[in-house]
């Protein structure tokens, strides 16, 4: 009889934030299943009572420690377990910093976790610096100058960063941005007269003798990743002066001058406040700058406002990132709600539930001293809903280009005149299928500007809004659709594909307009659940290979894991192949299974090796439909 040979092959799965492993045994003959557990970091404890800096007493749960001290002290592979109550943080804080942040890195295997004691919420309430405090405004000022004669401005420690926030209505202004004494006299501020009263201006405070006036930072950033890697935050309620204004995290780079790596911010609730910026500049609830591989999963975002409209002021803005997961978030009543800015490759946003907002999803691309591309990225499985402007805009200018953008499977409810549903410029290989766009009346989607192409327009339901569809905005050839025979018959295409309709360089396969007909539970379209197709509507099974249009709602939005509280419950698997014997002189093969929902595999060639120690992921992996080829096996 022939000797067998056979292969450990090690595959594991981590689904939300319970790790699991699934073990896949080949003898060349059989494909055995089984779990096994990850093992347990060390544990510390942290109180907003304690004023403890007992780094080793705080392993007792009787005996926490400061946050400060945990920050500190925390290693690679640390839980730092935050106890419910208030935590009142009174440092000042600088740009790309925040008041509390870890002195060390943690590694792939041995992340360092801050996180919410289970059933308990800490919330973190920042205290921007307030320098004058209800002034008043004498004589002699105007929207260029603020006079007080009851104030030394330069003891009061003004500088160019700070915000003049009229009390008795809403408006502002910064100090002037140049700086210097020249800037901040005893008695009198010369203010940034940029842009006075205009939507992307830095001064639109309408000031006048009398009226009641306060200098202040308008944010505070509670937590940062302090530029480091493999820092994971999860369960925290973040505040500035009890909801009045901005609360921000950080995750960066920026200041060593690299890309962190392995990063996470989860099951936060972040709040944006309930004063307005009053100005132009980048201000956000999450910032994620110079950094691979983070992930913001689980989190709720709301009111990052602006005065006005200026697009800087939202829940999440990113610069200078490769990919970065943005999933099953919540974000509403923000001015911008998630802005991929400058340089985002690789990203995914996906299962997120993003309403009432200004823009929900932005991305922008354009040159300055050089191109900052945002290529490959993925829009997928979401829901928006009554945006007053963009749905989904990728925004580019000059030469820059968002190539391979693939925006799929998302539902889009517009409700406001005026409001644009999907819009791709500046970018080659542009997909786009099995959305649903209902209601948008300005136009359903378009394509702009001189430098684009379309591989892929698909299986798109338009809505019952009078269609519009247009193709190289502000070109000569510009040109508009109106109706769905006519796009069909565009060959906008930038080559023929197959994608159910045979061979063609024509758009709009499977695609339909009219009602989509959502369930409605609530009557009203404001609840998650409404967007849920009824049993008679025209979108179910009409997508590609037979699949509903619009999002699966099951995936959508926060799910049921609350802060500080782990899933015990594995993914249910099935399908793993290769099963049966496989031929003795097999030296590579395809391993692939199935799970119920969004996990992520990996694998070694060791047997019984935990999910930390493994050195590959599968090549497809992070959906439902996980693969990866294995060689070596001879």
């Amino acid at each position: 009889m022939e000797k067998q040979k056979s292969k450990f092959i090690t595959l594991f799965i981590a689904h939300k934030y319970f790790s699991l492993s699934l073990i896949l045994f080949i003898l060349l003959a059989a494909a055995v299943l089984g779990f096994i557990a990850q093992a347990q970091a060390a544990e510390y404890y942290v109180s907003p009572t304690t004023t403890s800096t007992d780094w080793a007493a705080a392993q007792n749960i009787d005996t926490p420690c400061t946050p400060e001290t945990a920050m500190e002290n925390a290693q690679a592979g640390d839980t730092v377990y935050f106890r419910g109550g208030k935590y009142e943080l009174t440092k000042k804080v600088y740009s790309y910093h925040a008041a509390l942040e870890p002195a060390h890195s943690g590694t792939k295997d041995n992340p360092i976790i801050f996180m919410a004691y289970p059933g308990e919420v800490p919330i973190l309430n920042g205290h921007p610096q307030v320098k004058v405090a209800e002034g008043i405004a004498d004589e002699g000022s105007d929207n260029s100058v603020l006079i007080d004669n009851d104030v030394n401005f330069i003891e009061a420690g003004v500088e160019n960063l700070d915000s003049v926030i009229t009390l008795d209505k809403e408006g502002g202004s910064w100090v002037g941005e140049e700086g210097g004494a020249q800037y901040v006299f005893e008695h009198k501020i010369i203010l940034n007269t940029y842009g006075i009263n205009k939507q992307w201006g830095h001064n639109n405070i309408d000031l006048h003798p009398g009226d009641r006036y306060e200098i202040t930072e308008d944010s505070y950033r509670v937590l940062g990743n302090g530029d480091k890697d493999y820092i994971i935050f999860d369960g925290f309620v973040a505040q500035a002066d009890d909801g009045k204004r901005l609360a921000g995290m950080i995750i960066t780079g920026h200041n060593i001058g690299h890309k962190v790596v392995g990063n996470v911010i989860r099951n936060c609730i972040i709040n944006g406040g309930s004063r307005k910026i009053i100005h132009g500049d980048n201000r956000e609830c999450i910032r994620i700058d110079d950094t691979s591989n983070t992930l913001i999963q689980n989190c709720k975002v709301y009111n990052a406002k602006n005065i006005y409209t200026g697009w800087n002021t939202g829940a999440i803005k990113m610069y200078h990132n490769d990919n970065v997961i943005i999933e099953n978030c919540e974000i509403s009543n923000c001015t911008s709600g998630i802005y991929v800015k400058s340089d985002n490759d690789n990203c995914t946003f996906r299962n997120n539930y993003l309403y009432d907002n200004y823009i929900a999803l932005l991305e922008t691309h354009y040159c300055t001293s050089n191109c900052k591309n945002s290529d490959n990225n993925k829009v997928y499985n979401n829901v928006f809903s009554n945006n007053s402007y963009f749905a989904i805009s990728f925004y580019g200018q000059e030469t820059a280009h968002a190539d391979n953008t693939e925006v799929y499977s998302n539902t889009i409810l517009c409700s406001q005149e005026g409001s644009h549903g999907i819009s791709l410029s500046q970018g080659q290989n542009f997909k786009v299928y099995d959305n649903i766009i209902q209601g948008c009346a300005n136009n359903q989607l378009g394509f702009a500007y001189d430098n684009f192409s379309v591989a892929e327009c698909d299986h798109n339901e338009f809505g019952t809004s009078p269609l519009k569809i247009f193709m190289r905005l502000y070109q000569p050839d510009y040109t508009e659709y109106h109706s769905l025979s006519n796009w069909q018959s565009s060959h906008e295409l930038m080559s023929p594909v197959d994608v159910g309709c045979g061979l063609s360089d024509n758009p709009g396969c499977g695609s339909l307009v009219g009602n989509p007909l959502f369930k409605n539970s609530s009557g009203a379209m404001n609840q998650l659940d409404d967007f849920r197709l009824a049993s008679n509507s025209p979108c179910k099974g009409a997508g590609r290979n037979g699949t509903d249009m619009g999002a699966n709602i099951d995936l959508v939005g926060i799910q049921s894991v609350q802060s500080g509280e782990t899933d015990t419950i594995p993914p249910t698997c099935s399908n793993g192949l290769p099963s049966g014997t496989l031929p003795s002189s097999t030296t590579q093969t395809t391993i692939s299974l199935t799970t119920n929902e969004p996990a992520t595999c990996k694998y070694s060639t060791t047997a019984n090796t935990s999910y930390s120690s493994m050195p590959n992921t599968f090549s497809s992996t992070g959906g439902t439909s996980h693969s990866t080829t294995v060689s070596g096996l001879d």
